[in-house]
C-alpha cells in the first residue's frame, strides 16, 4: 500500500533528523565546555597571579625581621635565607645553598631557580638589600589556598605552574606531568590545541602566560573528561529521542497489523475480483465473483479489533450482498432483454435492406440527375454487388429472342458473347416465366449457361416495365446461399428502376439514331449546297477522333466529337450559295456575312441537350488562341476543347483540298504553313498542345488524308 511504502522513508527520515539533533547538541556540549574551560582558566590564572603576588609581597614585608630574628620567625614560605658578599655566600640564616653556587646568577627580581626547597620543590628566588647586606631569598610556591573548594580542586588536579622552559614549578602529585616534572615545550602554547601525551593519551592544553618571573600557567583536560562530559549532557535528549522512536514505531505496528493489513486485504481481493471481471462475459460468473469478494469483506471485518474498521467491512460485505441480490435480478431481465434482441435484430436487418434500397435508389437518382444515363447501369451494378453481398452481378437486355450483355461487375471479366438464345441459359426461362428465380446450386440446374466457373449459386430477376420485360438483373455468389426473401423483397423495386432506365435507354437510342439520321441528311444538303465532298467529311471526321484521342479524351467524347464534326459547317446553308463558290477574293461585306455561319449553324442544330457539343463546335471553331478569332473573340481555354481540335482539322483539310480560290497543297506545304505561319496563319491560332501532338505525329493525318482522297471515289 502507499501508506506502507511511505512510513519506512519516513521513520528512516525521522532517525537521520533525531541523529543530526543529537550531534548538533553534542557539538553545542563541546562548544560549552570549551568555553566553560577556558572561563575557568582566566579566573585561575588571575587567582594564582594574585596568590602569588600577595605572598611574594608579604616575604618582602618580613624579611627584615627574619634576617633580625636569624631565621626563627615561623616565615614558612621562606625557606631559604643566605647571606652574599660579592661572588661569596655566608652561613645562611635559614635553608642552605649547595656547593658551587654563584651569587651572580641571582638577580633583584624574583625568577626560577635550580634551587630547591628541602622538600623537592623548586623555588623563586631574588637578590634582596637589607641593614646594608644583601641576601638571597628563596620562597616555596604553595598555591593550595587558592582553590579553597570542590570545583577548585577539580581544577587544580588539571593545572601545572611552570616556567617558560616547561620545568614544573607546582602541580598535584597525581598529574603525570608533575611526576615527570617537564612539560614539552611544544605544549605551551597560548592558542588551545589537541594534544598527545608522551604516554599516548589525547588532552586538550594551552598555557596562560604570568605577568611575574616568566611563569606559565599550564591548563590541561584529557579526552575522557569531555566524553564524560558530553555523556552526561547528551544522555536524557539520546534517551528521549530513542523513547520517542520506539514510541512510534509501535503505534505504526498496532496500524499495520489491525488497520493496513486488512485493507490490503480488501484491496488486494477487490483487484483480483477486477481482473476475474475483465475476464468473465456469463452474468452468473459475474454474481460468483461479488459473493466471493463479499466473504473477502467479511473475513476482513473479523480480522480487525478496531471498532471503526469492523463497522466498515461489516457495510462493505453487507453492501455486496444487496449488489449479488440486485446482479440476479439483473440476469433475469437480461435474459428478457436478449429475446427482445433477437426479434429486434431480425427487425432491424429488415429495416437494413430497406435503406441499402432507398440508398441505392438515391443514389442511381442522382446519377441519373447528373450524366443522364450515361454509365448508369455500371454503377447500379457496383450498388448491387454491396447490397447483395454478391461476387458477380450482370445485367442483360432482351433483343429479339436473346439476351445481350450489357455490363457486369465482380466476375473478372466475363467471356465475349453473342446473343444469347433463351433456351441456352436460365436469364432466358425468367423472361419467359417473368418471375423471379433462386438457384441454390446452379450445377443441378438444367439448362444452365455457365457465366463463370466459380459461381454456386444465382437470382434472376426479370426487368419488367409497361408488362413488358425488357431484360434481365443476375446476381451471383461463390458460395452455396440459399433463398433469401428479403434480399429478394430489397430487389424487386430496384429491378422495376432498372427495367424503366432500361426503356429510357432504349428510347434514347432510338432518338439518337433519328438524330443522327437527320445529322447525315443535314450534312449531305450541306455538301450539295457548298461543294462539299464526303471525303471532306470523312477526313475531317478522322482528324478529330485522331486528335481527341492524343488528347486524352474518353471513348464517349471521342464518339461526340468525331459525329458533331460533320455538322460544323451547316449554317453555310443560310449563306448565299454564290458567295461559297465565289472563285476570287471575298468582300469585306461578304467576309462578314459569312462569318455568320457559326451563330446560324447552333441556330440550326437547337437546344437539346445531347446536341451541346455540336453547338460548341458549328459555334466556336473560328475561334483563335490568340483571341483573334470570331464570333466572341474567345481565347485560351475559354474555346471548347471541341472546337479547339475541329480548328486545327478545319485548318489542315483546308490546306490540303482544292477551292475554287485557291489549289490544293502537299503535306509538307500544310505543315509547314501551321507550324510556322504565312500571311493569313500563325501556330499562335492554335491550342500549344495540339499544335505539339501536331508536330510530332502529323505523319498521321497525311495517313487520314491519303486513305479519303477524292480522286478515290
Amino acid at each position: 500500500m502507499r501508506l506502507r511504502r511511505f512510513i519506512v522513508p519516513f521513520f528512516g527520515a525521522l532517525l537521520v533528523l533525531l541523529t543530526l539533533i543529537i550531534v548538533l547538541l553534542g557539538f553545542a556540549a563541546v562548544r560549552d565546555e570549551f568555553a566553560e574551560r577556558e572561563r575557568m582558566a582566566r579566573l585561575l590564572t588571575q587567582s594564582v597571579y594574585a596568590r602569588l603576588l600577595h605572598q611574594l609581597r608579604g616575604v618582602e614585608e618580613i624579611l627584615p625581621f627574619l634576617v633580625t630574628a636569624r631565621g626563627e620567625t615561623a616565615a614558612l614560605d621562606v625557606v631559604l635565607l643566605s647571606p652574599v658578599d660579592g661572588q661569596r655566600t655566608g652561613s645562611a640564616v635559614r635553608g642552605a645553598l649547595p656547593l658551587g653556587f654563584h651569587p651572580t646568577s641571582v638577580g633583584p627580581l624574583w625568577a626560577t631557580s635550580p634551587l630547591f626547597s628541602p622538600s623537592g620543590d623548586p623555588l623563586l628566588v631574588r637578590l634582596v638589600e637589607s641593614e646594608g647586606r644583601s641576601f638571597v631569598v628563596g620562597v616555596h610556591l604553595d598555591l593550595q589556598e587558592v582553590f579553597s573548594d570542590d570545583d577548585g580542586l577539580e581544577a587544580l588536579r588539571r593545572m601545572i605552574l611552570c616556567d617558560a622552559r616547561g620545568v614544573v614549578l607546582w602541580g598535584l602529585p597525581d598529574d603525570p606531568f608533575v611526576s615527570r616534572g617537564m612539560i614539552p615545550p611544544s605544549f605551551l602554547r597560548s592558542q588551545p590545541q589537541w594534544s598527545k601525551a608522551p604516554w599516548g593519551d589525547l588532552f586538550w592544553g594551552r598555557a596562560y602566560s604570568l605577568p611575574l618571573a616568566g611563569l606559565r600557567l599550564f591548563v590541561h583536560v584529557p579526552l575522557r573528561s569531555f566524553l564524560k562530559t558530553l555523556v552526561g549532557r547528551l544522555y536524557l535528549p539520546v534517551l528521549l529521542g530513542l523513547s520517542s522512536l520506539l514510541l512510534l514505531w509501535s503505534f505504526w505496528s498496532i496500524v499495520s497489523r489491525q488497520v493496513l493489513d486488512p485493507m490490503e486485504q480488501a484491496r488486494l481481493a477487490a483487484v483480483s475480483m477486477r481482473d476475474h471481471l475483465d475476464s468473465v462475459r456469463i452474468p452468473s460468473d459475474y454474481t460468483a465473483t461479488i459473493e466471493e469478494l463479499s466473504r473477502g469483506m467479511t473475513i476482513f471485518s473479523q480480522g480487525s479489533r478496531l471498532e471503526e474498521v469492523t463497522t466498515f467491512g461489516q457495510a462493505l460485505a453487507s453492501s455486496l450482498q444487496t449488489l449479488v441480490a440486485q446482479q440476479e435480478e439483473l440476469i433475469s431481465y437480461s435474459q428478457e432483454l436478449e429475446s427482445m434482441n433477437v426479434a429486434l435484430t431480425e427487425t432491424n436487418e429488415a429495416i437494413r435492406h430497406r435503406e441499402d434500397l432507398w440508398r441505392c435508389m438515391l443514389e442511381a437518382s442522382r446519377a441519373v440527375s447528373s450524366k443522364g444515363d450515361e454509365g448508369l447501369l455500371g454503377r447500379m451494378a457496383e450498388i448491387l454487388l454491396d447490397v447483395g453481398e454478391a461476387s458477380g452481378v450482370a445485367v442483360d437486355r432482351v433483343e429479339g429472342e436473346g439476351l445481350v450483355l450489357l455490363v457486369e461487375k465482380g466476375y473478372l471479366g466475363l467471356p465475349s458473347r453473342t446473343a444469347l438464345p433463351f433456351d441456352a441459359c436460365l436469364a432466358g426461362r425468367a423472361v419467359r416465366e417473368g418471375r423471379p428465380l433462386w438457384i441454390a446450386d446452379v450445377g443441378t440446374e438444367s439448362g444452365y449457361f455457365e457465366v463463370h466457373d466459380e459461381v454456386r449459386s444465382e437470382f434472376l430477376l426479370p426487368l419488367v416495365h409497361m408488362g413488358r420485360v425488357l431484360g434481365v438483373l443476375t446476381l451471383s455468389w461463390k458460395e452455396r446461399r440459399e433463398r433469401d426473401d428479403h434480399l429478394i423483397e430489397s430487389l424487386v423495386p430496384l429491378g422495376a428502376f432498372l427495367a424503366g432506365s432500361l426503356d429510357v435507354q432504349r428510347s434514347l437510342e432510338e432518338l439518337r439514331q433519328s438524330y443522327s439520321y437527320m445529322a447525315g441528311r443535314l450534312q449531305h444538303l450541306t455538301a450539295l449546297y457548298h461543294d462539299e465532298t464526303a471525303e471532306h467529311v470523312a477526313r475531317t471526321e478522322a482528324y478529330c477522333r485522331f486528335l481527341a484521342r492524343r488528347l486524352g479524351k474518353n471513348d464517349e467524347e471521342i464518339e461526340r466529337v468525331g459525329f458533331f464534326s460533320r455538322l460544323h459547317d451547316i449554317g453555310k446553308l443560310r449563306v448565299p450559295r454564290y458567295i461559297l463558290t465565289k472563285p476570287g477574293r471575298l468582300t469585306a461585306e461578304e467576309f462578314e456575312l459569312i462569318k455568320n455561319h457559326t451563330r446560324w449553324g447552333a441556330e440550326i442544330l437547337g437546344e437539346a441537350r445531347w446536341l451541346d457539343p455540336g453547338r460548341k463546335i458549328c459555334l466556336y471553331h473560328h475561334e483563335r488562341w490568340d483571341g483573334k478569332g470570331y464570333p466572341e473573340g474567345l481565347a485560351g481555354e475559354a474555346i471548347p476543347w471541341e472546337a479547339r481540335v475541329m480548328a486545327l482539322a478545319d485548318v489542315y483539310d483546308a490546306l490540303r483540298s482544292s477551292r475554287a480560290y485557291k489549289g490544293a497543297f502537299s503535306h509538307e506545304k500544310a505543315v509547314s504553313i501551321i507550324l510556322e505561319g504565312d500571311d493569313r496563319l500563325r501556330p499562335g491560332h492554335f491550342d500549344p498542345a495540339l499544335v505539339e501532338i501536331f508536330r510530332r505525329e502529323h505523319g498521321e493525318l497525311d495517313v487520314i488524308f491519303n486513305s479519303y482522297r477524292e480522286d478515290e471515289v
